[in-house]
């Protein structure tokens, strides 16, 4: 909540498994390109990212928001 406020919840479902898959693409990306102009940081906050996603999606489920 303290990153998002509510946003989460107006999310449809489709929108939060396009979010996981484009998580889960740039995590790929970035395991395959060794070399980085910069250290983003990006292994534990991208994993979050998806884990975060996937949680309001089974809430919503729960809810019957889908």
């Amino acid at each position: 909540m303290q990153d998002y406020g509510s946003a989460w919840e107006f999310l449809r479902l489709p929108s939060l498994t396009d979010q996981i898959y484009i998580r889960q693409q740039r995590i790929r990306s970035l395991q395959e390109n060794e070399v980085r102009k910069i250290d983003e940081g990006w292994k534990i906050s991208e994993f979050i990212r998806i884990i975060n996603y996937s949680i309001w999606a089974l809430i919503q489920i729960e809810k019957g928001i889908v």
